[in-house]
């Protein structure tokens, strides 16, 4: 009897452990819990990839507005947001490619004009430009070229241009014809990257020389208020005066700025230099360093309080002004101003005080010292703009001075225009 009972507990058994599993109760509840934070789960990811495009995380929002799409093809206005983003990171194929996408799925009234930008952005491109200067010592400087860029998939842009260079002052001038190379490239949001290798063709009463010539400008900006840097190498003839080009007289020189956040919207900015004049059998070194308090007073507007040095090794006797010191100290403002479309200005205005050791070690009085800078863009439309320049010094000495005059002025302007083959 009990051996039946036995076999019966333990078929009762096997054939308990065979049916489906019944849920819990805490289980039973939970199903419909999850079946309605799903969306809401689902929709944190959209909201991660709007905040950090506000935050101004331009690549970890669309690594974020990608990973939503994967799943949301059908979120137009996901796309939307996207090619706005990838936009602002230089990525003008994607966003010309995303915006597409958004179009296909719900048609925009203004997606037309913004696409029709984008591949005005996209295509070729004419530029030519030419700037002209003077100085109180009495050179002027007329430069005349034409430059022709390309968008080589989705963050290169590479290009060819060519220019002539004339300067005279009493009587005596010399030329200079140029072509280079030029590439640009923005690998990420925060970083681009520009340069340029060529050659210049100096020409002289004895005859003409070729030199090679290079630019590098590379430029990183953090989110938000994170740090930032920029590079900046050269090396180019000098064109200051008719006897530095006909040497001619070389510049190798590299520049650098960091700058970060010290308390609130005051960053703490720090400036260097070094480089070299080499020509006629000479080199002469020169070096510099500065620092700056800056206010960011507005989204396009800075406030700024500087003190800058930079000398040279020794004074070559002739040719440029070469002190042992020039100091400099100013307050300065940069702004932009977008609101007179198509109208856009951009200032950059110092004023302060500058003195000059020379090589002998006396040093000079404060005297005054003023600059300005401004760029007018007038937006054409379709990728098109007309660009107007003005620079301007009135101070003891500039980065090239022919002359020791006690006082040094000078004005440039340059006109330039963007035109897509288009």
């Amino acid at each position: 009897m009990r051996r039946r009972l036995l076999r019966l507990t333990v078929r009762l058994a096997l054939a308990l452990a065979a049916l489906p599993a019944a849920p819990s109760r805490l289980e039973a509840q939970a199903r419909p819990a999850d079946a309605a934070l799903a969306p809401l789960a689902s929709d944190v990811g959209l909201a991660r990839a709007r905040g950090l495009a506000r935050a101004g995380r331009t690549d970890a929002a669309i690594a974020a507005f990608e990973a939503w799409l994967l799943d949301h093809p059908g979120d137009a206005a996901a796309w939307r947001e996207l090619a706005r983003q990838q936009r602002s990171a230089g990525r003008l194929r994607s966003a010309l490619a995303s915006l597409e996408k958004a179009e296909a799925i719900q048609p925009d009234p203004h997606a037309a004009r913004d696409a029709g930008a984008l591949r005005s952005r996209i295509a070729p491109a004419l530029e030519p430009d030419s700037r002209a200067s003077r100085d109180s010592d009495g050179n002027g400087v007329l430069r005349v070229g034409l430059s022709a860029t390309a968008l080589v998939g989705d963050a290169l842009r590479l290009g060819a241009g060519a220019a002539r260079t004339r300067v005279g002052a009493w009587g005596l001038s010399a030329s200079a014809d140029e072509a280079v190379l030029s590439a640009g490239w923005r690998p990420r949001a925060a970083l681009a990257l520009d340069g340029s290798v060529g050659g210049v063709r100096t020409a002289a009463s004895d005859g003409a020389t070729v030199t090679p010539v290079a630019t590098l400008r590379a430029r990183w900006r953090s989110p938000g208020s994170g740090p930032a840097a920029e590079l900046r190498a050269t090396r180019a003839p000098v064109t200051a005066t008719p006897e530095l080009l006909a040497t001619p007289v070389l510049l190798d020189e590299a520049r650098g700025s960091f700058d970060f956040a010290l308390a609130g919207p005051v960053r703490l900015r720090s400036m260097g230099r070094i480089g070299a004049l080499t020509g006629a059998g000479d080199t002469n070194r020169r070096a510099g360093a500065g620092g700056a308090l800056v206010l960011r007073a507005g989204p396009t507007l800075e406030l700024s309080g500087a003190y800058q040095r930079f000398g040279y090794d020794h004074d070559p006797g002739t040719g440029y002004f070469a002190p042992r010191r020039i100091e400099s100290m100013e307050i300065g403002a940069y702004g932009e101003y977008y609101g007179a479309w198509p109208l856009a200005i951009a200032a950059d205005v110092g004023g302060g005080a500058a003195r000059i050791t020379s090589q002998a070690g006396a040093t000079g009085a404060w005297r005054r010292a003023l600059r300005l800078w401004s760029q007018l863009s007038w937006d054409l439309g379709r990728a098109r703009e007309l660009r107007l320049e003005l620079d301007g010094y009135d101070t003891l000495a500039g980065e090239i001075v022919g002359a020791s005059t006690g006082g040094w002025r000078y004005g440039s302007a340059a006109l330039g225009v963007r035109w897509p083959l288009r």
